[in-house]
């Protein structure tokens, strides 16, 4: 997937065409392994992390209940298509409020597929009665947050001496250059 190469310091940071086509080839790839006709082999000249991902993807399904695949496929979607969002985001002229920050970061963050991920790795299946419930939803985006937060310490330091430094939470919330 292209989140490494699309983040700060990647070779596709400052290149829009290219992380559109990335966030294509990625998102065709799911549709691929995880859709209703499996396909698990890659397209000539795909990117090397595009590649990989089917296979891994391959195996994802072949432990996945029908309702968790298509709730993975869904997910990873949104994850891809918000790690390109992010980058559009990181690039506009203004940082965003620190609200809208969290909300672009909920989607690329990769907590909601882990948690179906988990029940691969753990041989279950949740039903969506479960999955969805409210409670569940709430401690999926305290979740979120956590991991948001923790992943922009970690970071920080690696993106400091980037040009996106400042698309972190501590930044975004103390910038003047954020939009009010």
């Amino acid at each position: 997937m292209c989140q490494t190469e699309i983040d700060a310091g990647g070779e596709l940071t400052e290149d829009d065409e290219g992380t559109r086509r990335c966030c294509e080839e990625t998102n065709q790839c799911i549709d691929e392994c995880l859709g209703p006709n499996p396909n698990y082999t890659p397209p000539k000249g795909s990117r090397g992390s595009v590649e990989m991902f089917y296979p891994i993807l391959r195996d994802l399904r072949a432990g996945l209940g029908p309702v968790a695949t298509e709730r993975l496929r869904l997910e990873l979607h949104d994850y891809v298509n918000g790690v390109g969002r992010q980058q559009r985001v990181r690039q506009g002229p203004y940082l965003p409020d620190p609200w809208y920050h969290f909300q672009i970061r909920s989607a690329d963050v990769g907590v909601i597929p882990s948690i179906t991920q988990n029940e691969y790795a753990m041989e279950f299946e949740l039903p969506d009665s479960v999955r969805y419930h409210e409670a569940v939803e709430e401690i999926v985006q305290e979740c979120t947050k956590i991991t948001i937060l923790l992943n922009d310490v970690l970071s920080l330091q690696k993106e400091f001496v980037s040009s996106s430094s400042s698309y972190r939470t501590a930044p975004v919330s103390h910038s003047p250059k954020r939009r009010q």
